[in-house]
């Protein structure tokens, strides 16, 4: 029925990130169970240097609790042969993974700092269950800061630009692409092309951007974005992005690896939530 994708790994980005990963995925696990839907909710660890999350503190009672929780490894040895850097993480990169190890035909993309709480959740699931139109791809519209016991800071909207010359991104991706989408899975493959791995600046340089990029690539192809009037949280963290890093958007469209999400390398089950490839 319906695939979630996540990714990160226990590197403490943004301080805190464990424990904002893990409020993520308990709180959108605990309305998915709420709700007569089946599901499965990936979270990809990518080029992890310490403990799998599966055997890592409160997320390892989280995947003992529930089959339906799966950590999708990427070994250290799949970026060290594609030449991406002993410790660099690739979020889109272990996204595009993600997407080629889901078994079903609705996607849910979304950042590891974002809950759906249970009305917004309701709202995803009965969308995708009365069929996703193969020509759209979906994005909640209001998006609400909150503090890591969730207490909303301020609440803003993603159609909204902040200058005007952005008017018209707000129809093709919106602000903070990456937090979360719902898409039909052979729609993101076929048309959305998978997150550019071909794109050498982003294999060694910077992945900013490739969150919206690939909304390009959807909305080249003749697909429009529907925003949905519901409500999702970002829990607020810092950023320990270089302010001189440099960042390019490509808007023109691109053609994908042939093998993208790593398709050529083995998966090894190691147990029935556990799969390292690589």
């Amino acid at each position: 029925m319906i695939s979630f994708i996540t990714t990160g790994r226990n590197d403490d980005y943004g301080k805190g990130f464990i424990d904002r990963f893990y409020t993520s995925v308990s709180k959108n696990l605990e309305s998915l169970e709420k709700l007569d839907v089946e599901y499965e909710y990936i979270l990809v660890e990518w080029n992890p240097f310490n403990k799998y999350l599966i055997y890592t503190n409160k997320f390892s009672e989280l995947f003992k609790s529930n089959k339906r929780l799966i950590d999708l490894i990427a070994a250290p040895s799949l970026n060290l042969n594609e030449g991406l850097g002993l410790n660099a993480f690739h979020e889109y990169y272990g996204k595009n993974l993600g997407i080629r190890h889901s078994k079903f035909e609705n996607i849910v993309l979304l950042n590891a700092d974002v809950v759906i709480p249970f009305d917004t959740m309701e709202v995803l699931v009965n969308k995708a269950k009365t069929g996703l139109d193969k020509k759209k791809y979906y994005r909640v519209v209001n998006r609400v800061q909150a503090d890591d016991n969730l207490k909303e800071l301020r609440a803003g909207h993603v159609n909204i630009p902040a200058l005007p010359e952005h008017a018209h991104y707000m129809e093709i991706t919106g602000d903070f692409p990456g937090d979360l989408c719902l898409i039909d899975k052979s729609t993101l493959i076929n048309k959305g092309k998978g997150y550019d791995e071909a794109n050498n600046f982003h294999r060694t340089g910077s992945q900013v951007h490739m969150d919206s990029e690939i909304m390009y690539n959807l909305y080249r192809a003749g697909c429009k974005l529907e925003y949905l009037d519901c409500d999702y949280l970002h829990i607020e963290h810092s950023s320990p992005r270089n302010p001189m890093e440099i960042r390019v958007k490509n808007v023109n469209g691109y053609q994908n690896k042939t093998d993208w999400g790593f398709i050529n390398y083995p998966a090894r089950e190691i147990k029935n939530n556990l799969i390292i490839v690589g």
